[in-house]
């Protein structure tokens, strides 16, 4: 997802752990329609799987966020994704609980 205009991208660590380089493609951008950009990484935290990339583009459109705080039970979610190579996928789920800790020391929130 795209977080910054100035090209910040945020994926799943597990996605690029591996990668000896890393290839961002972008579909429907006003500049660059289904472009393809080499990626620097940033950042990466394998246990809450994020990693922050960077790519050279600017004046893109940026992802905008909610808060957390506002997440009810029951509410609908969607996750956009590339599982296996399969572009432009979307799964749809249902919230079960807004703030779930597996423990007190681990980070990961799950919903």
């Amino acid at each position: 997802m795209i977080v910054s205009a100035d090209g910040d991208i945020m994926t799943n660590a597990h996605v690029i752990a591996s990668a000896r380089t890393i290839r961002v493609k972008l579909n429907g951008v006003a500049k660059g329609q289904g472009s393809i950009f080499e990626a620097k990484l940033i950042g990466m935290d394998r246990l809450l799987d994020l990693a922050l990339l960077k790519i050279e583009a600017t004046d893109l459109k940026e992802l905008s966020f909610g808060s957390s705080g506002d997440l009810k039970q029951g509410e609908l979610v969607l996750a956009f994704g590339s599982p296996i190579g399969m572009d432009n996928s979307v799964s749809m789920g249902i919230v079960s609980a807004p703030a779930r800790q597996l423990s007190e020391d681990d980070p990961r929130i799950f919903i």
